[in-house]
């Protein structure tokens, strides 16, 4: 370790950072509040006599610039129970994957069909409950957002579960 990264390691623990463009120091809680103090909605003028030359309709630079805007009306609730039966059947499905696949293998009836996933019960829940819980938040926030498609992930990961489940059911 350099003699100054350990002074770097000193600043994140406490709250700041160095800037290196500038030589100075950047305090984590000035730019939360500076964050904080930003308007949450950006919109143009819409008629001709207060936009000046301006043709672009409202909210047509806030888009350019990448910028995202809260829709209108009720805030989503993704959390539902569409949400939590398509999550639950994931997790339900993963964990009895996994155990399936532990007692097939254990019993010398099968092997582990995937060829990168790990053949221990740990290693194996440990994959799995980082596939559930990526799915989870994926479908929380497309849901949130409101695509449509947000119920895609939980069941594909279901199916997919269901097929190794079965699988292990069949040669139990």
């Amino acid at each position: 370790m350099k003699t100054g990264s350990s002074a770097v390691v000193v600043l994140l623990a406490m709250g700041a950072c160095i800037c290196p463009a500038q030589g100075q120091l950047v305090i984590f809680a000035e730019i939360e509040r500076e964050a904080a103090s930003r308007p949450t909605s950006w919109a143009l003028p819409v008629d001709a006599a207060s936009a000046g030359d301006s043709w672009a309709p409202a909210g047509f630079a806030a888009q350019v610039a990448g910028l995202s805007f809260k829709p209108s009306g009720a805030s989503p609730k993704p959390m539902d129970a569409q949400y939590f039966l398509l999550n639950g059947a994931h997790l339900t499905m993963a964990v009895l994957d996994a155990g399936m696949t532990r007692h097939c293998i254990q019993a010398h009836r099968c092997v582990e069909g995937n060829p990168i996933m790990p053949t221990g019960f740990s290693a194996q829940l440990t994959i799995d409950l980082s596939l559930v819980s990526f799915g989870s938040v994926t479908s929380y926030r497309m849901k949130k957002q409101r695509f449509r498609a947000w119920w895609i992930a939980p069941a594909a990961g279901a199916v997919a579960h269901a097929a190794g489940a079965v699988s292990g059911l069949w040669r139990y």
